[in-house]
Formats: C-alpha cells, structure tokens, sequence
C-alpha cells in the first residue's frame, strides 16, 4: 500500500505541475495579455487537447478584439484631420468684419461642439497607444510625496473655482517605480473627475498609504459617488454614469486609468467613500 500511494503521489506531480502552468497562463490572459498561449506538450493528452482548443479561442478573442480596436482608432485617427479643419474654417468665418452676429453666435457653438469631439478622439487615440505600447523604457524610481505635491498645487485653482477644498493627506516617505508623466496623468484624470462631481463646499482628499502589501494612491470625494453595480462599467469607454448628464466630460478618463494602471501592473478599484467615491490605484510592494 506505501508503494502504491508513493507511485500515485509520484505519477500525480507532474500533471499537477502542469495544470499549475495552465492557471498561471489563463490569468495573464484573463489581464489582457492575449499575445500568450497555453502551453501544450508533445504527450498528445487530455490537458494538451484542453490548452489547444482554448489556445483557438484566444486566437479568435484577439482577432476579434484587434478588429474593434482597429475600426476604433481608423476612425478616430481619420476623422481629427479633417474635423480640425473645419475649426479652423469657423475660426476664419468668426474673424470676418463683416460677419453677422448669429452666424457668429452658431460658429461659436458648433466649435464648442467640435471640441468636445475633438477630445474625445484624442482619448481614445492616447487609450489605444497605452493598451498597443506595454513598454517600460520610461519607468524610473521617484519619490512619492513631489510627484504628489505637484499635483495638489497644480488642481487647487481649479478646485478653488469650483468651491471644492482640495487636500493633501500625510504622504509616507516612499518611492514608486513608474513612469512618472503616465502616473502624472492617471492621477490627474482623477482629481479632475473628483472636482467635477464633488458639491460646492465639498472636500477631495488626496492620500497614499504605506503596508506589506505596497503602496496604495487614493483620491476620495464627497460626490454623489458610483453604485455598486455601476463601478464596473465606469471603467469602460464612453461610459457616462445617470447623474452625469450635466457634467461635462467624454466618458474616457478613467479608461484612460485604467490603461496606465495595467501598463504599470497596478490594480484599480472604485470604492464607496460614504459619502462620495474612493478611487484607489494599488502598486504591489515589487513596486
């Protein structure tokens, strides 16, 4: 009876090994890495018919996916040029001597309109170059507390004019591997969304805390906040939330996060903050 249990124990190690592989390689692909595949041995077995019929799906998945983003972006790319152009047209029509006020006042109008759209193009062009780049040539180590300074002092006029008290929390003396301008930008998307959706005479706290785990960047509001089941599909593109019809915005910053948190490996989570929404960008200690 040893000798038999200690055969099956022995025979049972390397399918173990095996399926270990599998799950290690189904949760990168699961984070969005689809250039990987399961990998399969020359056995011809169960587990090498299971990893080559889901290395087919992956494949499809891809394809698919490439495609939308690809029609995405053409269209985005395609159509900044020429929508460009007819701003400049309306900017040369404004500035006639002869103009009369209300095609003036349309011109006006239609540009804001354009603007918008303009941005909105962009987002989506600087989404697709994070998600397609998975580069770290520009990631350094930076101390936290002035990357974390800047950023209060260049959003409180802002916060100033919309009545919002805009606040630094005590910073711990940290530092992060990142890229500072695209960490810049994800945390800026976010107090810039915080501002906007916090009351007059509302608060924005700013904060970081130090554990075992790693390091952990908070920005917190006094907003109307997110319902649980719309935290998710907040994180998509051109998601804008029901209290958010008269709130100017695209729908694309924290897409935009989102993108930045996965080309460093961080996580992203959207919290309750009662009130308000906590939005909390988690870099593992390896960070």
């Amino acid at each position: 009876m040893v000798l038999v249990l200690g055969a099956g124990v022995l025979l049972s190690l390397a399918p173990l090994r095996r399926v270990r592989d599998l799950q290690a390689v189904s949760r990168a692909i699961a984070a969005g890495r689809f250039d990987l595949r399961m990998p399969v041995t020359t056995r011809g077995d169960e587990l090498d018919l299971f990893a080559g019929t889901v290395n087919t799906m992956i494949e499809e998945v891809e394809r698919v996916v490439a495609q939308v983003k690809g029609v995405t972006d053409a269209v985005a790319h395609d159509l900044r040029t020429p929508l460009a152009h007819v701003r400049g047209q309306l900017e040369r029509a404004i500035a006639l001597p002869d103009a009369d006020p209300r095609a003036v006042a349309l011109s006006h109008a239609a540009m804001v309109d354009l603007d918008l759209v303009l941005e909105r193009f962009g987002a989506l062009l600087r989404i697709s170059q994070l998600e397609a780049s998975g580069r770290q040539a520009g990631f350094t180590t930076v101390p936290l507390a002035p990357l974390l300074d800047s950023l209060c002092e260049l959003y409180e006029p802002l916060a100033e004019d919309a009545g919002v008290t805009l606040r630094l929390a005590p910073i711990p003396d940290a530092t992060i591997r990142c890229d500072p301008q695209l960490l810049f930008e994800a945390i800026s998307n976010l107090l810039d969304n915080a501002i906007k959706f916090s009351p007059v005479g509302g608060e924005v706290v700013l904060g970081a805390t130090l554990d075992p785990g790693g390091l952990s960047l908070t920005v917190r509001d006094t907003g109307r906040g997110l319902a649980p089941h719309e935290r998710d599909a907040a994180l998509r593109r051109f998601y804008r939330g029901v209290d958010a019809a008269g709130i100017p915005g695209s729908g694309l910053g924290l897409s935009i996060v989102a993108a930045i948190a996965h080309l460093h490996g961080f996580t992203l989570e959207l919290g309750d903050a009662a009130p308000g929404l906590i939005v909390r960008i988690q870099a593992p200690a390896a960070s």
